[in-house]
């Protein structure tokens, strides 16, 4: 904003219907972008009684004083003194944050008194707007994602919209606050995607009550849900085995596949990706803490309202089934073994 520009709008909000430029008067709330340098006017008459000193007050507390020389509690405060001849007493606030917002008075000293000018200041934040999930699966019911990052103040309304059109089945999530007095938020909005939509512009929008609105558009893609499927062998004591847990038909590419050891993740042994596929291995050794424990596979895709998830029960094998299959080879080696020896045998007579 230019000093001509500024030089105006302090003059439009001090100057009274007679020309007199100071009374205690307190003025309707102005408006700064966080991040941006603001000024807030103050202005008298360089033709009237001489200004003493200039002092800048913020919640009633002095921030800054100007009597020949500037000192200041914050170097982003500062006043220009050049322009004082000209009769602005003008703040000067750069890099405007969130905890600058509330009452700021401009208090001139002259010989015989004093007058004062209160002006209120309002923050407003430049939110960004982040469509974490525009992928969709035609005719079923499939969820649209969206980040608010940076988002201040609070009295503010987020919504959903199609071709301009105002979306229901909308839900906000739980606030987070920032370290700079900002906040961040996530929305979602569940739709059935048809052909039609296909085509059209869909918004997710912050509307502030200063009329201020941001909005982020973007269009559907429209995507194929993933399968999976776990493979694994009877689990046995202290014996390691590998499971693999095959994800395939998925589109787009972008997939997120894990393990989960009793919902506690754990690191794949090895992952194979290809365009429309997955195969993550996990090696495990069961021991006798590890009977009833829950083995998960679980897949995360854009398309997926909620994970996909594949479980395995770690479990102690049937010693029925264990001996059985004992005695089958067993047996199966003494066959051979006998085959072999009669085969011997007949050789020897043979010859």
């Amino acid at each position: 904003m230019t000093w001509n520009l500024l030089f105006l709008l302090s003059l439009l909000f001090t100057f009274g219907a007679e020309g007199d430029i100071f009374g205690d008067n307190i003025f309707s709330p102005l408006q700064a972008t966080k991040g941006s340098d603001f000024v807030v006017p103050c202005t008298f008459d360089v033709n009237g009684p001489p200004v003493q000193t200039i002092i800048w007050y913020f919640k009633e507390k002095e921030i800054l004083r100007y009597d020949g020389q500037i000192s200041s509690v914050d170097s982003r405060f500062s006043l220009n003194r050049d322009k004082t001849k000209d009769g602005i007493a003008s703040l000067v606030i750069s890099n405007i944050t969130i905890p600058d917002a509330g009452a700021y008075t401009c208090s001139l000293l002259y010989s015989q008194g004093k007058r004062e000018t209160k002006v209120y200041l309002d923050i407003q934040a430049t939110p960004e707007i982040i469509i974490t999930n525009n992928i969709v699966v035609r005719n079923k019911e499939s969820v649209l994602r969206c980040s608010v990052i940076g988002l201040y103040p609070l009295d503010s309304d987020i919504t959903w919209l199609r071709d301009g059109e105002l979306l229901q089945e909308t839900t906000v999530g739980d606030l987070e606050r920032n370290p700079d007095g900002t906040y961040n938020i996530n929305t979602i909005v569940t739709i059935v995607p048809t052909e039609e939509n296909q085509y059209q512009t869909f918004s997710c929008k912050v509307q502030y009550y200063s009329h201020d609105a941001f909005q982020k558009d973007f269009q559907l893609i429209y995507g194929v849900p993933p399968s999976i499927q776990i493979s694994s062998q009877p689990f046995w004591l202290n014996e390691e085995q590998t499971l693999i847990c095959q994800v395939w038909g998925f589109y787009p590419e972008s997939v997120a596949v894990n393990w989960f050891l009793n919902g506690i993740h754990v690191e794949a042994s090895r992952i194979q990706r290809t365009t429309s596929s997955v195969v993550s291995s996990y090696q495990f050794t069961p021991t006798v803490q590890h009977w009833g424990t829950e083995i998960s596979c679980v897949v995360e895709h854009g398309t997926l309202p909620s994970p996909l998830v594949e479980k395995v029960l770690v479990k102690e094998p049937d010693l029925k089934v264990k001996h059985r299959m004992v005695v089958r080879i067993f047996a199966v080696i003494t066959l051979v073994a006998a085959a072999a020896l009669l085969y011997h045998c007949n050789r020897e007579k043979s010859g």
